[in-house]
């Protein structure tokens, strides 16, 4: 009987299975607390708003850290700088526009300082207005059972866009209704494209919307608003990160996405845009 080669097969198990028992005392490396800051503006809005708060932990708690009320915020043009009020109501700090108008080309430029003396900037460049936008659904189509019918809804967009420069866009549908006790708004559709491999032609996008009917007819009549936004390089950088992010945040088996950011000192985005608005009416 070969006794030798079976004890070192036993031993040999036995080291693994200790090493097995190990417990690995790694520290997680925790970054330090920083501002975040989320401000959009447009020269389609009557108001800039900025949003303040401190980061929170990756691991741990991730309570998210209320609104940030004790900061001195300010905006520039490059010429003219006003600071922003707290308007507790809604938790941002504001100026409405006929204190400080945004307007397409000019570069602006926000600046934050907390109480501890944390500061934190960025900038931003408001691109112009979509040429030629159009908006428009093509077709619809209803399929499925009747007990459970589908409608969906096929819209198309388009722009003309300039050439020689790279551009970002970002086409929204939003739906409305008065066919209820309350006048009611929902988005049923976006998408952000550029113009690569379009430059200085036409960037036409379609998008679909899929509406249940169940065994009804669906409305009297349709309205829908199309929003077509000429945006900044960090605008469709965050937002498509943020989609990235969003996708991958209840998935085990995705690759973690870091979220764009453009704050100087902090994280968040400053980003501007200039929008078309094109509304359209369909009877059933």
């Amino acid at each position: 009987m070969k006794i030798a080669p079976l004890l070192v097969v036993f031993v040999m198990s036995l080291a693994v299975l200790s090493s097995c028992e190990k417990v690995v005392n790694e520290k997680l490396v925790a970054r330090p607390v920083k501002l975040v800051v989320s401000s959009f503006i447009s020269p389609s809005d009557d108001t800039v708003r900025v949003y303040l708060s401190w980061s929170s932990p990756f691991y741990g708690n991730r309570i998210i850290p209320p609104a940030l009320s004790t900061a001195s915020v300010t905006i520039s043009d490059g010429t003219t700088s006003r600071n922003l009020s707290w308007f507790s109501r809604q938790g941002i700090f504001v100026i409405p526009f006929n204190q400080f108008p945004i307007a397409v080309g000019k570069t602006y430029e926000l600046k934050v300082k907390t109480a501890e003396g944390v500061e934190a900037s960025a900038s931003t460049t408001i691109p112009a207005l979509p040429v030629s936008p159009k908006f428009e659904r093509l077709q619809t189509r209803t399929t499925g059972p009747a007990d459970n019918r589908v409608k969906t809804h096929v819209f198309r967009f388009s722009v003309t866009d300039p050439a020689g420069t790279p551009d970002y866009y970002r086409f929204d549908v939003y739906q409305r209704t008065n066919e209820s006790v309350y006048d009611v708004v929902f988005m049923v559709g976006h998408k952000m494209v550029d113009d690569q491999l379009r430059d200085g032609t036409l960037v036409e996008e379609f998008m679909e919307y899929d509406e249940s009917l169940g065994n009804g007819a669906g409305f009297r009549q349709y309205m829908f608003d199309g929003y077509l936004l000429h945006v900044t390089p960090e605008y469709a950088l965050f937002h498509q990160s943020l989609d990235r992010n969003n996708i991958s945040e209840d998935n085990p088996f995705a690759e973690p996405a870091l979220v764009y950011s453009n704050i100087k000192g902090g994280y968040g985005i400053f980003a501007g845009y200039s929008r078309s608005r094109i509304s359209r009416t369909y009877s059933n």
